[in-house]
């Protein structure tokens, strides 16, 4: 009979584990037999070892720039009996988190186990430094912020002060809209300052400063 490297030998009945699951090279096992009537048999089982087809994991797609990729089981034989640990069934998935992703599957009767590691991309938040208040089109009437990662972000501040230094806004919502012309400041063709500070997944503070041309 054939049997995988590595795998365990189940047939006939039979279950070889310990060692014997090894199979690394072709091995004859004598098995004794006792029956019912109290007699016992010898029972010689040639197992030839295959060894097991290649496989791996590919990634499409830049899971920091875009939060999705494409994982999916490679392989030059033909797969069945796919399953990841997400639940699906077929040779790729397209995942939205960090996480490990393991797949298994069978080929040429051989058992495949793979896996792979999306890390947690580095929290980036970018913020504009201009709006432009006077023509409302509807484009960039706010000042706001934007994170790939908006719920790693703990302890989030964000101080704006006028050219005087008079705090004009704070707000400790990550997600804030803010219209200077709703605090009825003359602040068009003006330049302010923000003072933002936050604690990122590394559980490291940040404070971040710039300015913000009002037009």
């Amino acid at each position: 009979d054939t049997v995988c490297r590595g795998d365990v030998y189940t047939n006939y009945g039979l279950t070889l584990s310990g060692n014997e699951t090894l199979f690394e090279e072709d091995q004859i096992f004598e098995i004794h037999l006792t029956g019912m009537n109290g007699c016992d048999s010898l029972v010689v089982l040639t197992l030839t070892t295959q060894a097991k087809p290649m496989a791996s994991i590919q990634v499409e797609g830049d899971f920091c720039e875009h939060n999705t990729a494409q994982l999916q089981l490679i392989s030059e034989g033909i797969l069945t009996d796919i399953v990841w640990n997400t639940g699906e069934t077929s040779n790729s998935i397209l995942v939205n988190s960090a996480g490990v992703y393991s797949v298994t599957a069978v080929q040429d009767h051989c058992k495949l186990s793979q896996q792979y590691t999306i890390e947690l991309c580095p929290t980036q938040i970018y913020v504009p430094n201009a709006i432009t208040i006077s023509t409302p089109e509807g484009n960039n009437d706010y000042f706001s912020i934007y994170s790939n990662h908006p719920e790693s972000i703990r302890g989030f501040e964000m101080y704006i002060y006028d050219r005087w230094g008079e705090l004009v806004f704070y707000t400790q919502d990550v997600s804030f809209r803010w219209r200077p012309n709703e605090m009825n400041l003359r602040v068009i063709n003006t330049m302010l300052v923000y003072v933002m500070k936050y604690i990122d997944e590394n559980n490291q503070s940040v404070v971040k400063k710039g300015t913000i041309t009002v037009l």
